[in-house]
């Protein structure tokens, strides 16, 4: 769930200073996604423009149309994550598993993290 509405964030560049000023909050979320830490990356150091050799690349292509099905996708998992949990916590017959799977789906990654 958590790489899923993270994914879809970066999808949509929200992550990045371009934007505006970034809540601390997705810079978190955003590095922890991509580089599994909290703390933000240092950009990389400067090429010297002399230093560059061949022609300048072409600008990005935007591809919005990727975008938007990865944010749907994204979308569609959460939702069908949700609606699981749901599910799995309303038979009374298996609701302490469900509870067990999903305090245990939370506490194991803090654990592997802090490791």
């Amino acid at each position: 769930m958590f790489l899923a509405v993270t994914g879809a964030l970066q999808t949509l560049e929200l992550h990045e200073a371009k934007h505006g000023p970034v809540p601390g909050w997705l810079s978190a979320a955003a590095s922890l996604h991509k580089h599994q830490r909290l703390s933000k990356p240092k950009p990389p150091a400067a090429v010297p423009a002399s230093a560059s050799v061949g022609p300048a690349s072409p600008p990005p292509r935007e591809h919005t149309a990727l975008r938007l099905f990865v944010v749907l996708m994204a979308i569609a998992l959460a939702v069908s994550a949700i609606s699981g949990c749901a599910i799995a916590l309303h038979l009374r017959t298996t609701r302490r598993e469900a509870v067990m799977a999903l305090v245990a789906r939370v506490i194991v990654p803090v654990i592997l993290y802090t490791l």
